[in-house]
């Protein structure tokens, strides 16, 4: 048999020869109008047309993937190949030459006008795909929504903005203190109420949250329930106010003026605040907007396009009036979640480390074909309520490397790190504290002071004097901890933390340790039925039927929770090598439960081993690899051959060839200094190693972002990869472990574990057309972290949906409340374009974007910013003088493209979405539910009632969870110029999710989403590496985490 053409690539397999037959079924239709206008891609309509071939009569015979015999058809590409084994799959999978069907409307080169988002009420496309219709098999779920009953809206409902300020005399108005002037010893200022006192101290403006919530309470309550009990409200107690009557007039022409010691302010403040009222609007809901609120998904699908004037208005109106409420009773944390207090004075479940978590309830309006209530559990680590002494020490406790080394009793004993930590902690937390007879006093942590109390100088009106003196003679207070710390409070008061007590109901904002994350997952993973039994529970809690707020505005909720139908995907069928001939194939269909083990008969290899890059052809393909041992914790010598020994030979027995552990042992590095790491690589590199097996002491950022750092970053031109393990691991040696070790190693030396089978890939007419897969993600530091936001995009080169090759930045954080978008994508997405062409030899017809990490207030930002800047990367590409001639395959398209055109394939943009509460229940568990918890299939996916009525969108679940109830994924359409079908997409996501390569089972999103979350967290431990300098200078953080291009061509999956 001949060898099909490859074009020295390494591309894609031949057939058998050439090939001899075009399939039928070429179609033609009418060309798409392009716009005229670059800057903002306007203009032009779609040109009309139709199809006159039929799809689905796929040509045969051709393909770049031949079927060529048994082994006898070679790769395409320089070296040839063996049999079916495939390198880089082919667009259209069985054949031998691109059937003509793929020159009808999918495969046209030409770009939407974007004006149908270009809406204020909804900057996405409206809804333009119906349900899906392809299924295994359909099946009865309970979701946790409950159904708005007919909504018997007021007419009209007013709507007022509220606006807090200080007072005019209050702004201008300075306190004088009795103790304390000028600045103390250290040139610290002082504190008031009881410590020792500052002066100049200016008053807070605007007023916390906390207090914001207590003046409009008051002022509104004051206002409106003054001489009609029966009038509410409803109020997200910052911004807005929606009323079902007007306003008395002149207290919004006036403002109106209120006293702190009005509404129970604990500080004894005496500013006044003034309060400014103002009309926004008055919002009709009569007729049109009442009409479709009740029948949304009618309305729609009937063929509405244009959404009614306030409907947007009105899904916040209703999402106010059911929380206004609940934040009076309960805790609000962030905007959908509410806590009461444990029952029968518990503190809450222990999280270790000074937190405890509280279990709450979220609650959430959606406009779905009806509008729903979403009601879900919720739960947060609160700050236990205790003294301040006892919270420190169980802080320190839960910390391996501060336990029993600081002593908050002894301010000495308080290195730099623990100072960090424990303020940290308490920064912002409210504190109590009691002075001889006088009231509890309460102040917020802004400081804790370096010197202990009986060291802390500063001058009082008797002459210099330290805190432990001063609360002796002054409040008659002996410290029992003279030595102890002190905490410096709103900036006025510096008090012993001794006497200081930390007040209850406080959320902790920061990141949970890996213990109390553990902890948190042990109290809220629970099965299904435990979960729905909390739901209903929570339906108790919230009592609509008794909501004053929801009565005021014609609101009713059903009290059972809405079912619906979900119908359930087939699987893709993958591809293993075959043990019993290196040169075959076999194919391996997933069960129902998303999880296969490709080791259980002894019958499976990796489709594709890694094997020793060029320099290294004369170890016979050996693997060569090194070993660098971190000596913070002893591992011996034994427990890590033993350990290489069983990788070695699971690796043998799949296939890969790695050098014998003897061989392996000599090439052993131990590393006691993280300066000491750049050489031992480099020594490695020397022997001509390939990887090394770096044995961590710990899993902490102590090490392992060093590691990354100094083999990815630092060695350069000289690439060497690291595959990390932690001691115990090591000492445990599961047989499970280490095979999860070696998914990882072989991906990362350039094989591949399993692909795609062919014949499920025809589900996918998306497929049917080179096309370019991205995903792209981008992290956000904390709100006080020195660190930047970090920006990840993967993209798969080639047909295999493989290899993503993944590209990073650092960019600044964006202003609150602003959509995260991703800058120079224009780029990022020509340099894919590129770099696709020089793998397959063919340019994109599609591309098609997973984009995490944007909520739903951020998809007309984002979609109007990066859209923009994707369709901009496509032109830059094609600006290239020799773009058109670089596409050397593009003629078994059958098509050539004038330049004069412009290089515009078609672009599909999809939002992929993990932080949302919907859950899904199956009705007969014991039928259709998987795994121990009898969670819905993989596969099950919901299209209709609970989704958007107006825009595109679905939720997927396509993993089986390994403890509690398994979150489906949304994901929402935000551009599609291909006009796919629902299903194609559908299919799609779902195959995506089975292509994750680190474990053997599906995964909760695909695969290019995931990737470019492996690479956000790998570019975080790069900057995690870098000094305060560089990381004060976004440029300079780009350049200094920048991998050349040796390692990035070298070993692209990196970063799994």
């Amino acid at each position: 048999m001949n060898r099909g053409r490859g074009d020295n690539r390494d591309m894609y397999q031949g057939g058998s020869g050439q090939g001899t037959s075009r399939g039928g079924g070429g179609g033609s239709s009418g060309e798409r109008g392009r716009g005229t206008g670059f800057g903002n891609y306007r203009g032009g309509n779609r040109g009309g047309g139709s199809t006159d071939g039929d799809r689905s009569e796929r040509g045969r015979g051709g393909g770049f993937r031949g079927y060529g015999g048994d082994r006898s058809g070679g790769r395409g590409g320089g070296r040839g190949g063996r049999g079916q084994v495939v390198t880089d799959r082919p667009f259209n999978v069985p054949g031998k030459v691109m059937p003509d069907a793929i020159r009808g409307r999918n495969a046209q080169l030409g770009w939407v006008s974007m004006e149908a988002c270009d809406n204020e009420k909804n900057p996405l496309p409206p809804r333009s795909k119906g349900p899906g219709k392809e299924s295994l098999k359909v099946i009865s779920l309970t979701t946790n929504n409950l159904e708005l009953k007919k909504l018997n809206l007021p007419e009209p409902i007013y709507q007022y903005d509220v606006d807090i300020d200080l007072s005019d005399s209050d702004k201008v108005r300075k306190r004088r203190i009795e103790v304390g002037r000028g600045m103390t010893r250290g040139g610290r200022r002082g504190c008031g109420r009881g410590g020792i006192q500052s002066s100049d101290v200016r008053i807070k403006d605007p007023p916390n949250p906390k207090l914001w919530k207590r003046i409009v309470t008051s002022v509104l309550t004051k206002l409106i329930m003054a001489d009609n009990d029966d009038r509410h409200f409803g109020t997200d107690y910052m911004k807005a106010i929606y009323t079902t009557y007007p306003l008395c007039q002149k207290t919004v022409d006036e403002g109106y003026n209120i006293s702190l010691s009005e509404v129970e302010d604990e500080t004894g403040s005496s500013a006044v605040y003034h309060c400014r009222i103002t009309l926004v609007s008055k919002i009709h809901t009569a007729g049109e907007l009442q009409t479709c609120v009740n029948n949304l998904g009618e309305w729609f699908l009937l063929g509405n396009k244009e959404m009614p004037e306030d409907l947007v208005n009105l899904d916040r109106i209703l999402n106010i009036a059911v929380k206004t409420t609940l934040a009076q009773r309960y805790t609000p944390v962030g905007r959908v979640s509410f806590f009461p207090e444990p029952p029968n004075g518990n503190k809450g479940f222990d999280l270790g480390g000074g937190l405890v978590n509280w279990a709450g309830v979220s609650t959430i309006v959606t406009m779905g074909w009806k509008p729903y209530l979403n009601i879900d559990t919720a739960n947060t680590a609160f700050i236990k309520e205790q003294c301040v002494y006892t919270a420190m020490k169980e802080l320190f406790q839960a910390d391996r490397l501060l336990n029993s080394k600081v002593d908050p009793a002894d301010g000495s004993s308080f290195t730099k790190s623990a100072m960090e930590k424990a303020l940290k902690f308490l920064k912002g937390c409210q504190i109590s504290y009691k002075i001889c007879a006088k009231k509890v006093q309460t102040g917020r942590v802004t400081d804790i002071l370096t010197l202990p109390a009986r060291m802390h100088k500063f001058v009082s009106e008797t002459g210099e004097t330290n805190v432990e003196a001063y609360f002796r003679h002054y409040h008659h207070i002996t410290l029992k901890y003279p030595n102890g710390i002190c905490l410096k409070l709103g900036g006025k008061s510096i008090v012993p933390a001794e006497v200081c007590k930390i007040k209850k109901g406080q959320p902790m904002n920061g990141k949970l340790t890996e213990f109390q994350t553990t902890q948190m997952i042990t109290v809220t993973a629970v099965p299904p039925e435990n979960r729905i039994g909390q739901i209903r529970t929570n339906i108790t809690l919230i009592n609509t039927a008794s909501d004053p707020v929801l009565q005021q505005f014609g609101v009713t909720v059903e009290n059972k929770l809405h079912e619906t139908e979900a119908r359930v995907l087939a699987p893709p069928t993958l591809v293993y090598g075959a043990a019993d001939n290196p040169r075959a194939q076999k194919s391996l269909v997933p069960p129902p439960n998303g999880v296969w083990n490709m080791f259980e008969k002894n019958e499976l290899h990796f489709v594709k081993p890694a094997s020793a890059l060029v320099a290294f052809k004369e170890k016979g393909g050996l693997v060569k690899w090194g070993i660098m041992a971190i000596r913070k914790r002893v591992v011996d010598k034994e427990s890590i051959f033993n350990f290489i020994k069983k990788l070695w030979d699971i690796a043998k027995s799949v296939g890969l060839n790695l050098d014998h552990p003897n061989n392996v042992m000599e090439n052993y590095e131990e590393v006691r200094d993280r300066n000491e790491l750049v050489g031992a690589l480099n020594r490695l590199s020397n022997c001509g190693c390939e990887m090394a097996l770096c044995v961590l002491p710990y899993k902490d950022q102590e090490w392992y972002p060093y590691i990354k750092f100094a083999s990815e970053v630092t060695m350069g031109e000289r690439p060497i990869l690291t595959q990390c393990i932690v001691g115990k691991t090591i000492d445990r040696c599961q047989e499970a472990v280490v095979q999860n070790v070696l998914f990882k190693i072989n991906i990362k030396l350039g094989g591949f574990n399993y692909l795609m089978d062919g014949s499920p890939w025809e589900r996918i007419n998306i497929l049917n057309t080179p096309v370019l897969i991205i995903g792209a993600d981008v992290t956000h530091p904390g709100a006080d972290s020195k660190y930047p936001s970090l920006v990840a995009v993967t993209a798969s080169v080639d047909r295999t949906g493989v290899p993503f090759h993944m590209t990073i930045q650092a960019q600044r954080k964006a202003d609150k409340g602003a959509a995260e978008v991703i800058n120079g994508l224009d780029e990022i997405i020509r340099d894919f374009i590129l770099a696709f062409i020089n793998k397959t030899g063919f340019k994109p017809r599609k591309i098609i974007i997973f984009r995490d990490g944007v909520g739903d207030g951020q998809f007309g930002e984002v979609l109007n910013t990066e859209m923009l800047a994707i369709r901009r990367g496509c032109t830059l590409a094609g600006d290239i003088p020799n773009f058109w001639s670089m596409a050397k395959q593009d003629i078994l398209l059958g098509e050539v493209e004038s330049p004069k055109v412009g290089y515009q394939p078609k672009i599909t943009f999809v939002a992929v979405q993990k932080r949302h509460k919907v859950r899904f229940f199956c009705n007969n568990p014991s039928r259709d539910g998987v795994g121990t918890g009898l969670n819905a299939p993989p596969g099950t996916i919901v299209d209709v009632d609970i989704v958007k009525a107006y825009s595109t969108d679905y939720y997927l679940l396509s993993h089986m969870g390994i403890q509690g109830t398994s979150k489906p994924t949304r994901y929402q359409i935000l551009w599609d110029d291909s006009e796919f079908s629902s299903d194609d997409l559908q299919t799609l996501s779902y195959f995506l999710c089975f292509m994750y390569c680190r474990c053997t089972r599906s995964v909760s999103y695909p695969a290019p989403t995931y990737y470019a979350h492996l690479g956000a967290t790998r570019a975080k431990d790069y900057t995690l590496t870098l000094s305060d300098d560089v990381l004060s200078n976004i440029q300079e953080i780009n350049l200094s985490i920048q991998r050349s291009e040796v390692f990035k061509r070298t070993f692209p999956m990196h970063y799994v």
